[in-house]
């Protein structure tokens, strides 16, 4: 991976957070906090993520989007650093 391409996949990884909150946002917010049902399949990226609190305590919306986007910018870094080394 080349920087060009790293620069390419760190763009990608801003748009895919860019969807997650989109997506998020059309949950009810309560007290400035999301609120998801419990069937919703980002509740697992949640919890992965150790954001979503479950039930009526909610969700941080920019707190979960920007551990996944730091998330996969780490995941793309070593990715790059393996392909140099």
């Amino acid at each position: 991976m080349d920087e060009k391409e790293l620069l390419r996949n760190s763009i990608i990884i801003h748009h895919i957070v860019s969807l997650v909150r989109g997506y998020l946002s059309n949950y009810e917010l309560k007290e400035d906090k999301m609120v998801l049902p419990e069937h919703c399949p980002i509740v697992e990226l949640c919890k992965f993520f150790k954001v979503y609190k479950g039930g009526d305590k909610g969700l941080d919306l920019n707190e979960l989007a920007d551990k996944i986007e730091d998330y996969l910018q780490d995941l793309l870094l070593k990715a790059f650093k393996s392909k140099e080394g």
